[in-house]
């Protein structure tokens, strides 16, 4: 494990070509490659083979041709013949060729691997196969913060990410090391740097301006720590062709600049000290030409001006290409989420568009080179000119000069043309010119020329006989092709897309990321009919720039089951297409609905659904949410339409090609997962998959902001999107599955994981019977609620505690372990602590990135939970009234802050057995388990609240480390 390691920010980018408006292709990043030989990468894709299945990888052969598949798309061949020992891969990368080794794992020999465990158990004979995959987009890439653990850590993540496909990744690693060389050279001062610089738990949030120093200062042995790190993970990297993003500078400075904290952009010394660290960067680690830069992340320019913010984006890249004249530009979109109010339509087409945009290849600029020569195109250019001619100087009527000066003064006002879509703005501009004003099209093609010339000469007019530079960046790489200069993560395309309200990003290429998980916190959720559907929309948009799919979260290690799906979305072509996955070894009945008699089962019919009916089979289960899904997708008037609406949509479900197989991908997992299949394994998932991994709120923030791991008050609650009682019956099919896979380690993790979702959600209804309860005074079922709540806390510390995956003392021993002396050990152990509680030395992002870890639980939550309970039943016995601004104080004085600074020895080895631990916590709480009483209003908290920045301010939080 590593300090950070829950809160890396994944993202995944799949291989893909843009195709814009039509028939026109426009390669754009298809330069971003490294230069490694496919010697090199042979080599390196086959040491991923042995270092995951050691004893059996002489039955694996991969090797490197990139001429292998379509130019540009990552393909990899597997073939196994009959009677043959050896399978063979061929891929066109290191990337690609791992990619069809782990996809001959998963699909035909029903392995698993991921971040929890591997079940790495192979047929005896291996099956046969002859398969060719390509990817469907074009890059995929995976970001990723600092790698506590060394480079084993770092050697596991950079494997996981070749086995998925993953070519493009985020290497951030080290930076901090060579910002203090540029800042010693600025002669700034080593309490300068110290003052700037955060803790190693808080980096990824200083790197994007979001807070600096709190948690340091860094020791020099964490700098050279981390510049070996680095190395090695650059090496690997390029070793299996994946192409590394490294980081450039963004504007956010020590207090020692005299400079506000985000040095002005337009500000010569940006491009001073930007270029000083890209040179100091890349003469450290070398360069693969692309880099990420978020200046703006969660704060907002000083103006709102287009000139300016072009003029902004502008020196921002140039700082980049000062050093590296084929820079590429990553950009977060978060910018565009957080501060959506600020961030419109012409705003940002003035920030991206003044980077290039995406060019054609050059053999197409070839061919317009040699049109334009042609007697045909001269003789059209001459007709234009004298239409043109015709407009500005001879009016034939009002109606014609009219439309030409509302093209002229939208377009001074810079006011985008398309903006007469607007129907109000339409009829506004109509009734005050007294004219019928033309589509957007009209306008561009017979006015916007006119006006382009008329602006030309006023600019000839003044300029005179003085000279001019234009420089154009046109340089090819060494197939031809120009080079696209920025790539946008569409951070939050599941839930909160911006592709779509900001026009595919008026050009420039992007990618569709999922994000799902804010602050690494612990919580069953997924968004899965989303991903499943909304990649395949964003890739098929009109004329849209969609170049990949990609993963963002904050933390890793939680809902593995997203991600599994997740990276499949770079080869799959559309969601229904799910050959794969139908490859079941069990063949279940097909579920029959006959709405026409009284032959069904449901609530309030003739055969009642009991929580645990035996002869339900996976497909039943399906059918059940499936069905409801459709019929209730409008609201239904009255009982004869929903009886109509379940014959009709049954009829269609029985006619639709397929439909059977979308069930099995999630048999299928728990088949892989585990390593067998079982049917009460299979229901388990197929109620999970139905209900709490389908949440379908577009603004569900996802931050698993739980009662029970919040500081309590009287004012907290919490959204649940999915049936609580569904969520109990797959608690109970999970267990029921426990003799066949009570050894097997992923079983083990998602046994314990569902316990604690079920405690998490016991734990609000308590609460909230609690807190009626005292409102109303009733001091008997207040008592009984406060020790039921009492009780479930210590049972979750306990089903916590009995597995590796939720230990807090792995957490803080990997921590101290980076530490070379003992204040660097204490250092370290402070920001592990405080990073998963307070956020900051006073709560500024209080419980931010909780954790539900045996030992927080016992150590953190039930002391917090212990307090605020006593002080409600004082007030109920005592007869005063109760006090939350004094309650928190002390559960910050007596609890959290003493917890940070603790220094006790917590377990690193399970306690117990975690399947009989999670059946003596069901034989206590399933009967406690009550029905759903509908959905609880959300608990609605802004994301880095405490951060919030306005126009023209630049407000972060910063605090000097010696705070323990």
């Amino acid at each position: 494990m590593e300090l950070q390691k829950q809160l890396l920010f994944t993202v995944i980018f799949t291989t893909y070509f843009i195709f814009i408006a039509g028939d026109d292709f426009y390669v754009t990043l298809g330069h971003l490659k490294v230069q490694t030989s496919d010697r090199v990468q042979t080599e390196a894709a086959n040491g991923v083979v042995r270092r995951l299945i050691s004893d059996k990888a002489s039955l694996f052969q991969l090797t490197v041709d990139p001429n292998l598949g379509p130019v540009g798309k990552d393909t990899f061949k597997i073939v196994k013949e009959e009677g043959a020992e050896i399978v063979t891969i061929v891929g066109t990368s290191g990337v690609a060729a791992t990619w069809g080794f782990h996809h001959y794992l998963k699909y035909y020999c029903h392995c698993h691997v991921s971040w929890d465990s591997d079940q790495l158990t192979l047929p005896e004979v291996l099956p046969t196969v002859n398969l060719t995959v390509t990817s469907a987009d074009r890059m995929c890439a995976r970001r990723a913060t600092a790698l506590y653990g060394g480079t084993g850590c770092a050697e596991r993540e950079i494997d996981w990410m070749a086995l998925n496909g993953i070519n493009l990744a985020l290497a951030f690693t080290g930076q901090e090391a060579i910002w203090q060389r540029v800042y010693l050279r600025l002669n700034l001062t080593q309490d300068d740097i110290s003052e700037h610089l955060s803790g190693p738990a808080f980096l990824a949030w200083m790197r994007m301006g979001n807070m600096r120093g709190f948690g340091g200062p860094l020791p020099d042995s964490w700098h050279r720590q981390s510049l070996v790190l680095q190395h090695f993970i650059l090496d690997r990297m390029r070793e299996l062709g994946i192409v590394p993003v490294l980081p450039a500078f963004a504007g956010h400075v020590p207090r020692a600049f005299k400079r506000p904290y985000l040095l002005e952009p337009t500000d010569p010394l940006f491009r001073t000290v930007g270029s000083m660290f890209l040179s100091e960067l890349i003469a450290e680690f070398g360069t693969d030409h692309i880099y990420n830069c978020d200046t703006f992340n969660e704060m907002v320019p000083q103006t709102a001006n287009l000139t300016y913010l072009a003029q902004v984006s502008n020196a921002i890249f140039s700082a980049m290409t000062a050093v590296d004249t084929t820079a590429v530009w990553m950009l977060q979109g978060w910018l565009f989420v957080n501060s959506m109010a600020f961030w419109g339509e012409a705003q940002t087409e003035a920030f991206l568009t003044s980077v290039p945009l995406c060019a054609v290849s050059s053999t197409q600029k070839f061919l317009v080179q040699q049109h334009i020569t042609t007697s045909k195109h001269q003789a059209n250019k001459q007709l234009n000119s004298k239409q043109r001619q015709l407009f500005l100087t001879q009016p034939t009527t009002s109606n014609v000069r009219s439309e030409f000066n509302i093209s002229r003064s939208l377009i001074s006002a810079d006011i985008p043309l398309y903006k007469l879509k607007n129907k109000v703005f339409r009829e506004f501009l109509e009734k005050y010119t007294q004219h019928t004003i033309p589509d957007e099209s009209t306008l561009r093609k017979t006015y916007a020329p006119s006006i382009y010339d008329e602006t030309i000469q006023k600019i000839r007019d003044e300029i005179k006989d003085s000279s001019i530079w234009v420089s154009i960046d046109e340089t090819p790489d060494k197939e031809g092709n120009l080079l696209g200069r920025m790539l946008i993560l569409d951070l939050q395309s599941e839930l909160n897309p911006q592709y779509k309200r900001l026009h595919s990003y008026y050009g420039q290429p992007f990618i569709w990321c999922m994000l799902h998980n804010f602050g690494g916190t612990l919580g069953l959720y997924g968004a899965v009919e989303n991903v499943n559907q909304r990649v395949f929309e964003g890739r098929n948009l009109e004329n849209g720039t969609m170049v990949g799919t990609g993963l963002t979260p904050e933390g890793i290690n939680q809902n593995y089951v997203m991600y599994d799906l997740m990276t499949e979305m770079g080869w799959r072509t559309q969601p229904a297409n799910l050959t794969e996955w139908s490859l079941a070894k069990e063949s279940w009945p097909v579920a029959n609905l006959n709405p026409a008699t009284d032959d069904f089962r449901g609530r309030g019919g003739p055969i009642a659904w009991p929580p645990r009916s035996p002869d339900l089979n996976p497909l039943d289960f399906y059918l059940w949410g499936h069905l409801k899904s459709m019929i209730y997708s409008s609201p239904v008037p009255d009982l004869e339409s929903l009886r109509n609406r379940i014959v009709a949509c049954s009829e269609d479900i029985h006619n639709t090609p397929g439909v059977w197989d979308r069930v099995r991908r999630f048999s299928l997992y728990a088949e892989r997962r585990y390593g067998g299949v079982n049917i009460h394994a299979d229901k388990a998932w197929q109620l999970l998959k139905s209900g709490v991994y389908n949440c379908t709120q577009d603004d569900y923030d996802m931050h698993g902001a739980d009662i029970i791991c919040l500081r309590p008050s009287l004012g907290s609650t919490e959204f649940v999107w999915y049936n609580t009682t569904e969520l109990a019956m797959a608690w109970d099919e999970l267990l029921d599955s426990s003799e066949q896979f009570h050894e097997a380690a992923n079983y083990q993790h998602d046994l314990v994981d569902l316990t604690r979702q079920i405690l998490q959600v016991k734990g609000g209804e308590l609460y909230g019977t609690l807190v009626t309860a005292f409102r109303e005074g009733n001091i008997t079922v207040f008592q009984e609620n406060a020790q039921l709540l009492r009780t479930l806390l210590a049972d979750l510390d306990l089903v916590l505690s009995s597995n590796k995956d939720f230990l807090l003392g792995r957490w803080l021993e990997a921590a101290k372990a980076l530490g070379t002396t003992d204040l660097e050990k204490q250092l370290y152990e402070y920001n592990a602590r405080n990073q998963i509680t307070l956020w900051g030395p006073h709560g500024e992002i209080l419980d931010y990135a909780t954790k539900q870890w045996g030992g927080v639980v016992s150590h953190y939550y039930l002391p917090r939970w212990n307090l605020f309970l006593d002080a409600l039943n004082s007030s109920l016995v005592e007869g005063v009234p109760f006090n939350q601004t004094f309650t928190a104080e002390r559960i910050f004085n007596e609890v959290e802050v003493p917890f940070t600074l603790d220094t006790s020895l917590f377990p690193t080895l399970p306690q117990g057995d975690s399947v009989e631990i999670a059946k003596l916590v069901h034989l206590r709480w399933r009967r406690m388990l009550a029905q759903p009483t509908g959905q609880r209003i959300p608990y609605r908290r802004s994301r880095l609240s405490s951060l919030t920045v306005s126009s023209g301010q630049y407000r972060i939080f910063s605090f000097f480390a010696e705070q323990f």
